[in-house]
């Protein structure tokens, strides 16, 4: 079923000729004071809140901007950084992701974008997970992982339709 699910993302990724996706990575975001909302953070920050990063925008097209909180350069890896969703609206934690990318695009799935993360292995090969919104948060449905020419594939791919905030 997971694996399943993500080569149909795969495919449908594939054939979008003009999609955008919003694309964020270990770079994106602006210092930021999550003191107001320090306890809806749980393995995201790893060290002082003041040194989190985080980006605003409206990743599900309603009108309000999702709060996406990066964790602190201390916590992120050489696979990637933590990363939080907060919902625009209600301020609920939609899910925690690790990885060094994420990626929203469609097609949505419950008025949300499908969420691909990626996370680095080596010089030419990682993980992708496949996360959709379900019972309000998101979910991870598949993960698969792409080495060499397969990996620099689907990641131009999915660079190629990216607007980063």
């Amino acid at each position: 079923m997971r694996q399943t699910f993500f080569l149909t993302v795969l495919a449908g990724i594939s054939n979008m000729a003009a999609a955008s996706a919003v694309c964020l990575d270990r770079n994106s975001g602006q210092p930021t004071d999550l003191t107001s909302i320090a306890n809806k953070l749980s393995d995201l920050d790893h060290g002082p809140l003041i040194k989190a990063a985080s980006l605003s925008v409206d990743i599900n097209r309603d009108g309000a901007n999702e709060l996406i909180v990066r964790s602190s350069d201390e916590a992120c890896g050489s696979g990637g950084c933590f990363f939080s969703v907060f919902d625009g609206k209600t301020g609920r934690n939609l899910g925690e992701q690790f990885g060094g990318m994420l990626y929203f695009h469609e097609p949505f799935t419950n008025g949300w974008p499908v969420l691909e993360v990626y996370g680095h292995s080596s010089a030419e090969s990682g993980t992708f997970a496949t996360w959709v919104m379900e019972g309000g948060r998101y979910l991870a449905v598949a993960d698969v992982f792409l080495q060499g020419a397969l990996l620099k594939q689907h990641v131009d791919k999915l660079q190629s339709m990216c607007s980063i905030p």
